[in-house]
């Protein structure tokens, strides 16, 4: 998502990371309402770059910080991206809805109880992309989890899903374990990699959905 409003900083290379959330930065700037920002005239010099979510410059608890992972040299780095994330966060897997379980519950009963119009009020998903790595695939309805599937690598099939409208939403899994993992400052690790589909995909009753999406990040 576009964060505007926030403070970007640069550092001299040599402040040491333990002080740069409690030291005045050597250029601030702060996003506009497209997510943008902008430093004139920089020394030609190397820079760490960080971002900060909150109303000033100091880190405060339970507030988005954002960083580079190599130094930020302005006579080459004319345009970069930054991921902000909670340090603290905790996933949450009870956000993924019961439809999971309705749907076993339903497919446990004798096919004699089980009506055509039940049986036929599902679709599937296959995804084609460029992507052939660990990921999560998110199926949600108004920010709501109602579909979660993890994959190891393709072909990325997501079945027997109840028909409606969705947003689609893939998460990068670098360390194998099923779930999003944020960032860490103080080990310098980037958050997992997370990326919405742009436009909700309509799933049919009882119809295979094929999907390419590009994936960049």
């Amino acid at each position: 998502n576009i964060l505007d409003n926030i403070w970007v900083m640069l550092f001299n290379e040599d402040t040491k990371d333990s002080l740069i959330f409690n030291s005045i930065p050597d250029y601030i700037s702060k996003t506009d309402k497209n997510g943008f920002f902008h430093f004139p005239n920089l020394k030609n010099q190397k820079y760490k770059i960080t971002a900060l979510t909150d109303y000033d410059f100091f880190y405060n608890n339970k507030e988005k910080i954002a960083f580079s992972d190599s130094l930020l040299n302005p006579k080459i780095d004319s345009f970069i991206v930054l991921s902000a994330f909670d340090p603290l966060f905790i996933y949450d897997s009870l956000l993924v809805d019961s439809i999971v379980e309705e749907l076993d519950s339903i497919i446990n009963f004798s096919k004699d109880t089980i009506s055509k119009e039940q049986l036929s009020n599902f679709g599937s998903l296959e995804i084609y992309t460029n992507k052939n790595s660990p990921c999560i695939f998110q199926l949600l309805q108004k920010g709501v989890v109602k579909r979660e599937v993890y994959f190891i690598q393709k072909p990325y099939v997501i079945r027997k899903i109840k028909s409606g409208i969705y947003d689609l939403k893939y998460i990068s899994d670098n360390n194998q374990d099923s779930v999003w993992n944020t960032g860490d400052w103080s080990l310098k690790i980037q958050p997992e990699k997370v990326v919405n589909y742009p436009a909700e995909i309509n799933i049919r009753s009882n119809w295979d959905l094929e999907l390419d999406w590009t994936i960049e990040y």
